[in-house]
């Protein structure tokens, strides 16, 4: 059965059970027998997105119509239990992604849904990979009702991803100039983490670099648990602690956005 709001002159979609959800833990093997007051400590950008969502699932009453624009394997359907949840993507992102969850395959800048009709968006990690980002918060606004939420978050720093689809990074004044265009209203743009946690998150990929320029083997072996233990857990670890000091956050992970139609 289709969705009420999905508009009737567009193609049937397979609506998948709310209750399913792609079960993507990230935090296997030696991470998993870590307790989590740990790894909230060492999983940096993880950390700071269950905090933003969180902040999303209380401003979201029960039963709201919640659309995730860029939903890709819906791997943020559990934290949304108490909402009618709907993914939709243009399910281009990975070729190796699972969109099998997805509710709707769609163009985001052209959603397949009628206007003033969803309670709340929550876009996580895609505004980066759209070409034309006015026209696609324009389109949020569009679909959303009056007072409508929107629950968005963009990398500030962050390697190229998802190639050739990657596109731009913002500023919290970039950013507040598109929510302006889009005609809504800012809540609040915040910094997820500062100095810091940019520096611990950047210097986790460091033993897979030096790791892909030694050729020998046995060097290779020999330097790998000294390497990952320092920069993929002690050094974050450190790090989160060190993020106090940066009380400006000009320097940051990513902003997370709160803003309403």
């Amino acid at each position: 059965m289709r969705p009420t709001f999905i508009n009737p002159d567009t193609k049937d979609y397979d609506i998948t059970s709310e209750y399913l959800y792609l079960s993507a833990d990230p935090n296997q093997g030696f991470r998993s027998r870590l307790p989590r007051s740990i790894l909230n400590k060492i999983l940096l950008v993880e950390s700071e997105e269950v905090e933003f969502l969180k902040i999303a699932t209380d401003e979201i009453p029960a039963g709201s119509i919640v659309v995730d624009a860029g939903a890709g394997q819906c791997r943020y359907k559990e934290a949304f239990p108490h909402t009618k949840y709907f993914g939709l993507d243009m399910a281009i992102g990975d070729s190796d992604w699972d969109y099998s969850n997805l509710d709707m395959v769609g163009d985001l800048l052209r959603m397949p849904i009628k206007d003033s009709c969803v309670d709340a968006v929550i876009c996580i990690w895609v505004l980066e990979h759209i070409a034309e980002p006015i026209q696609f918060l324009s389109e949020i606004n569009r679909i959303l009702k009056k007072n409508g939420k929107l629950f968005l978050a963009v990398p500030q720093g962050l390697g190229e991803h998802q190639m050739p689809h990657d596109y731009f990074r913002f500023s919290s004044p970039g950013l507040e100039y598109v929510f302006n265009k889009a005609g809504f209203t800012i809540q609040f743009i915040r910094p997820m983490g500062g100095y810091f946690y940019f520096i611990g998150s950047l210097l986790k990929i460091f033993p897979s670099i030096i790791s892909n320029s030694i050729h020998n083997r046995l060097l290779n072996r020999i330097l790998s648990v000294p390497l990952k233990i320092s920069f993929e857990y002690l050094i974050p670890y450190v790090c989160f602690y060190l993020d106090r000091l940066d009380k400006g956050k000009g320097i940051t992970l990513f902003y997370g956005c709160y803003v309403t139609k």
